[in-house]
């Protein structure tokens, strides 16, 4: 649903089949910037724009609501329905979402094109340009966006 992984907070991990309560999901912040860098390599790998999609799903979906929008409080687990149980804290004793969500996010560039010998990929529709060789062309190409 949101490209979130993982419905067990017991285990970090993976609960029986088809198991995602939305109150309990884990949906660990962490967890959803591994499924965005898996896909993404994924789809390196194969050329195939299904891990592209669940790429971005995620990274929209799942990464993103590890953050709040101000920037200086954080999800661990990212349950998928909410009464005002859960919030958003400033740091964690296990701290690996914070730098997790900063160091993606300052990398996100590199997810939004890719390159073979003979293509060029929009993978991320995000304001931006990019300058490639393509076949021994240079090409540049402009994305605007109003998002």
């Amino acid at each position: 649903i949101t490209g979130g992984i993982g419905a067990s907070g017991g285990n970090e991990g993976f609960a029986g089949p088809y198991n995602l309560p939305n109150m309990s999901a884990y949906c660990e912040t962490c967890a959803s910037i591994a499924f965005v860098l898996f896909n993404e390599r994924l789809f390196l790998a194969h050329g195939d724009g299904k891990y592209i999609d669940v790429m971005e799903k995620t990274l929209y979906n799942a990464l993103l609501s590890g953050i709040s929008l101000s920037g200086d409080h954080f999800f661990y687990p990212n349950p998928l329905e909410s009464f005002g149980q859960h919030s958003r804290s400033e740091w964690f004793g296990c701290a690996c979402c914070p730098p997790n969500v900063a160091r993606t996010l300052a990398s996100l560039g590199g997810y939004a094109y890719a390159l073979s010998d003979d293509a060029l990929w929009v993978n991320l529709y995000i304001q931006g340009s990019v300058n490639v060789t393509l076949k021994d062309r240079k090409v540049t190409l402009n994305v605007t966006t109003e998002y």
